[in-house]
Order: structure tokens, then sequence, then C-alpha cells
């Protein structure tokens, strides 16, 4: 028998010609995922030049922009009546007048509270957006200043467990 032929059956076949039938399909393939892959690149490539340059007629792109307007204008009308409340406010309480800051914006979120009611410093600090131990820094600095508040540390027990919880109540 040949060195280069094996018998199968009844047919002959030659091992040189399965190669080259094997390689030239391997060509194929390698060919086939090149196109594959310079087709995901061009859109890849066609996306970022959408992010970056967004075409004008675009209908989502002016969908967006023009609710960004909408919204710059919505804060800019809520930082108004934030500021006039400020000012009303303001008028009425010489100590808030003068402070700046965290000690301002937790002295007029007190401010706003009815006299009486006690509000737990946790809630106090949420509204204000500052941590819990740095809304009660600020507190005792207001009941410093002379601002007309009370800290009230109080104990809850269920149980064999107890918490201690401060509030903060206006007079």
């Amino acid at each position: 028998m040949d060195k280069d032929k094996e018998r199968y059956g009844s047919a002959k076949i030659e091992i040189d010609e399965v190669l080259g039938i094997l390689k030239k399909e391997k060509k194929e393939e390698e060919k086939e995922k090149e196109k594959e892959k310079e087709i995901v690149i061009k859109k890849i490539d066609e996306l970022i030049s959408l992010i970056k340059e967004p075409p004008d007629e675009d209908p989502l792109y002016e969908a967006i922009v023009e609710i960004s307007r909408k919204l710059d204008i919505v804060i800019n009308k809520l930082d108004g009546v934030t500021s006039r409340l400020d000012s009303m406010i303001v008028g009425e309480n010489p100590i808030v007048k003068d402070l700046e800051g965290d000690l301002r914006k937790v002295a007029l979120e007190i401010e706003i509270m009815p006299t009486g009611e006690k509000i737990p410093l946790e809630t106090l600090a949420e509204r204000v957006g500052l941590d819990k131990e740095h809304t009660l820094e600020i507190v005792r600095e207001l009941v410093s200043k002379g601002l007309n508040i009370e800290i009230v540390e109080e104990e809850k027990k269920i149980g064999i467990f107890s918490k201690k919880t401060i509030a903060i109540i206006k007079r």
C-alpha cells in the first residue's frame, strides 16, 4: 500500500486531497470570521460616532434634549420657591439669618416644623441629606446659638433589648 493512499471499503482516497480540501474549508471559515469581525467593528464604530455626534433629525435625541430643557426650567422654579421660603423663614428668626451651609440647612428644616413637634434625629438627617452624627453636632451647635429647640434622648425597651433614640423638639 502507498504511503499517501489508503483503502476504505472500495474507494481509494488520497490523503493529500483530503487535507487540501480541509485546508481550503478552514481558510474559507477564517475569511467568513474576518468578515463578521469587520462588520461588528464597523457597527461599533457607527454606534460610537452616533453617541459622539447624534444626528439632528433623531427623534429620541430631540426628545431627550427637550426633557432636559424642561427639567432645567423646573429645577430653576424649585430653586426660586426654596429661596422665597428661605427668605420668609429667615425674616422671622434672626438666629437663622446669620447661619451658613449645613447649619442653615438644619435650622431651616427645624424652623418649618410646628412648635412642639418631635422629630427623630434619623428623619431630620435624611431630610437635610447629612449623616446622623453630623446632624447631631449641628443641632447641638444650634442649641448653643440660642435656637429654641431641645434634644431628647429616649430609651425604648423591648423585652431584654433596649434601643436609645434621639429626637429634636421645637419649642
